[in-house]
């Protein structure tokens, strides 16, 4: 099985890791630089959990297209318990394109007052400048682009988002990458819902 642990938008962390039947989970993992909005604080890319062989996490559930995942970060500056949803593309376009891991990721860090963060993972490098266009629904949104991530602009829109993928239907993600090619990634959102309750439930957030 493999996790993303996600950075603060100053870094995202992909580990991939095995859950045993007792349930502890072996990981090595590596780091995907970003650039940090504003409103986040810049922090060290890996976390310690990470860097430790992830011995915190703990998958909340599965549901249907989305998984929910808790781990404790052992930062002083910064520690404690991070809660995320996580889930792929059921289609991505064009089929064929070499690209990497593809995720949609809704996070909270409780111990920052950090909640909702919306970031999508492309697989590529996004074109230098370019937005990314996400749509769930009827409803569309324009988030900025460092690296293979895109995040919102603002918590206003983080919690918007956030707030529409838990109750939607499908989410279409729309993309550049630096080499021009122009990528839709599809997403159901059968099962968020669930996943948002239970990773609210593990750190402690009502919205």
């Amino acid at each position: 099985m493999k996790f993303l642990i996600p950075g603060r938008p100053a870094a995202v962390v992909l580990v991939f890791s095995m859950v045993t039947a007792a349930g502890a989970v072996h990981a090595v993992e590596f780091n995907i630089p970003d650039s940090p909005p504003s409103w986040h604080s810049v922090v060290p890319a890996a976390s310690r959990s990470a860097q430790s062989g992830c011995q915190t996490c703990r998958l909340l559930g599965d549901f249907k297209d989305w998984k929910a995942i808790a781990y404790k970060e052992d930062d002083k500056e910064s520690g404690g318990t991070v809660c995320y949803m996580v889930s792929q593309p059921k289609k991505a376009e064009p089929s064929g394109k070499q690209r990497g891991d593809i995720h949609a990721l809704v996070t909270h860090r409780p111990g920052e007052k950090s909640f909702d963060v919306v970031s999508f993972i492309a697989g590529y490098t996004y074109k230098s400048g370019s937005d990314v266009s996400v749509q769930v629904d009827n409803e569309t949104y324009s988030l900025f682009t460092d690296g293979e991530t895109a995040w919102a602009r603002d918590e206003a829109t983080d919690h918007k988002l956030a707030d529409a993928i838990k109750s939607g239907y499908k989410l279409v993600v729309k993309g550049v990458s630096s080499r021009g090619t122009n990528t839709t990634d599809t997403y159901s959102l059968s099962g968020s819902g669930d996943a948002y309750k239970a990773i609210g439930e593990a750190c402690n957030y009502k919205h």
